[in-house]
């Protein structure tokens, strides 16, 4: 079903009638979106980018819980979500880091797991 984004304006094609097959569901359920209003792939990913900081930065004050590895899925990493590309290497994001549940002992860059 073609679907206009209401922040950006884009067409884009929404599964909505088979929620499991959208795209959608390659990101991470970390924000509350509204049934209602689809946003296109990139509204979305940015959106879920938005709150996957937050929940970083307010693990890393202490303030929550790491329920990342909650969000886990079969399938590929997600490009600007788990990982980014950095002069042809995978750098992974703190997000993938807190999905592996674990601080790997190897300093990551970032890693969001207390030093010590």
């Amino acid at each position: 079903m073609k679907q206009t984004c209401p922040n950006c304006n884009t067409v884009f094609d929404c599964q909505v009638e088979n929620a499991a097959a959208c795209w959608c569901h390659k990101l991470p359920a970390i924000a509350p979106i509204e049934a209602a209003r689809c946003l296109c792939p990139a509204c979305l990913k940015e959106q879920v980018q938005e709150q996957i900081e937050q929940f970083v930065a307010d693990f890393k004050a202490g303030k929550r819980p790491n329920i990342a590895p909650d969000y886990k899925r079969p399938g590929r990493p997600v490009e600007g979500i788990d990982y980014y590309l950095e002069n042809g290497m995978f750098v992974m994001t703190s997000w993938s880091h807190l999905k592996r549940g674990y601080c790997c002992g190897s300093g990551c860059r970032h890693c969001p797991y207390p030093k010590g």
